[in-house]
């Protein structure tokens, strides 16, 4: 089973596994670089993902429920209707490199954007 760039098409990763999931599973357990892998759709629920380079794979509809994303690069992928568990949103959030800020820190540098009486076509 080959494991393949999403937009070149080079191979990335051979292995004798038989399916997509022990393929990737194999390939990060080997410390295969991942990046730009044609992932999507692929049930890789509850696998051992942790530091897996998979930045800019497509991973579009995959099963990553229970997956350990711990320390998982997945900048840039596309997670377009990737399942996961409430309890991987952080694991999730920090692979994809967002930072989390409190709304309260960003209230005194946010412009007010509510409408404002007397001004527009009603006044």
């Amino acid at each position: 089973m080959n494991i393949l760039h999403r937009t070149t098409k080079d191979v990335l990763y051979t292995s004798e596994k038989t399916t997509l999931r022990e393929t990737v599973i194999e390939a990060v357990a080997s410390g295969a670089d991942l990046a730009g892998a044609y992932l999507a759709g692929a049930d890789l629920a509850w696998t051992d993902l942790a530091g897996a380079d998979l930045a800019w794979a497509n991973l579009a509809e995959a099963n990553l429920s229970g997956a350990d994303l711990s320390g998982a690069n997945l900048y840039g992928a596309n997670l377009y209707g990737a399942k996961i568990t409430a309890s991987q949103k952080d694991a999730l959030l920090t692979a994809l490199r967002i930072v989390i800020v409190e709304d309260t820190a960003m209230s005194d540098a946010s412009p007010d954007l509510s409408p404002t009486k007397g001004t527009g076509s009603d006044a």
